[in-house]
């Protein structure tokens, strides 16, 4: 039975990690960063950080970071070809060059482009009928005339909060649903309904004959 304990890991705190993926994206060994940070296991700082998603998305960034300043200085060499009159077929190529390499990076910018918001359609699209799936659908409301619409502002209609447990077709209110008041304003010539709830004890024949079940009806 070995005895051997493995030596205590260090503490790294998020700038250390995004030292190590700054090497690792520059060349640098496994074995080196762990030199440098006196980790004891470079294998072992390897395979936890080879499964770091966070990590992996760092590494990634500066490898685009280290692109983008390869193309700068490239791009700087070629511009300064382009301004050596002693050699005017060389300043021709370089910037030939220059203007192949900025065509491709506008192609490219906007390929990313098209794909950041085709995917971000998808995104709403799925959003939406993940929300859509998740609401509980209620009873189905049949399409109410305009006819009865404009009745129930008319001085002899009225108006009910719907209970949902019958068809809105040909179907009168029923105990379930709730008489309500409608309350006309005309701002700045435009006309606002309020609904507002009716006044406890106001039950006028109609209601007591339809709306109130019979047990429950006065005398």
């Amino acid at each position: 039975m070995s005895t051997e304990v493995e030596p205590a890991e260090p503490h790294f705190t998020p700038e250390h990690f995004a030292d190590f993926a700054y090497r690792r994206a520059r060349g640098r060994t496994w074995e080196g960063i762990a030199d440098e940070f006196k980790h004891p296991a470079p294998d072992r700082l390897r395979r936890t950080l080879e499964k770091d998603e966070a990590f992996q998305a760092l590494v990634r960034h500066e490898k685009r970071a280290l692109r983008d300043e390869a193309e700068a200085d490239a791009v700087y060499l070629l511009r300064v070809q382009t301004r050596d009159t002693s050699k005017p077929e060389l300043a021709q190529n370089a910037a030939k060059l220059i203007l192949e390499f900025v065509t491709k990076q506008a192609e490219r910018e906007n390929k990313l482009e098209v794909e950041e918001k085709r995917a971000k359609a998808r995104f709403e699209v799925e959003t939406k009928r993940a929300e859509g799936k998740a609401v509980k659908k209620g009873p189905k409301v049949d399409p109410v005339p305009a006819a009865v619409t404009a009745a129930a502002l008319a001085p002899k209609g009225r108006v009910f909060l719907y209970g949902g447990e019958h068809s809105t077709h040909l179907f009168p209110p029923d105990h379930t649903d709730t008489p309500v008041q409608l309350l006309r304003e005309v701002v700045g010539g435009v006309d606002f309904y309020y609904v507002l709830p009716q006044p406890q004890g106001t039950v006028d024949e109609w209601e007591r004959a339809n709306m109130i079940p019979a047990a429950c009806r006065d005398a």
